[in-house]
């Protein structure tokens, strides 16, 4: 098993084992090898850099699909849903 980091091409690959053959999924800056039962032998992640600052900006955001594609929720949305639901709760008591 190896990590390996390019600097000049910003490329980190991730190897399970030495591997030959084609790379079977290529998706975006993902390139992706592995064997019929699916066992991994490799990742390598172009831009990796710019990949990371983008994994690290949505850690906290939700992507919506469907009817709620588009859609932005803030904070006020959630606090006053939040606010909505405990006058709900009160009436219940």
């Amino acid at each position: 098993m190896s990590i390996s980091y390019n600097p000049k091409a910003d490329d980190l690959v991730y190897k399970t084992r030495e591997n030959n053959q084609k790379p079977n999924i290529k998706a975006s800056n993902f390139i992706i090898w592995f064997d019929k039962e699916l066992s991994l032998y490799a990742i390598k992640i172009s831009n990796f850099n710019e990949e990371l600052k983008e994994f690290k900006r949505n850690l906290n955001i939700v992507r919506l699909g469907g009817i709620w594609q588009g859609i932005e929720i803030t904070d006020k949305d959630i606090e006053d849903a939040r606010q909505d639901l405990l006058k709900i709760i009160e009436g219940r008591w």
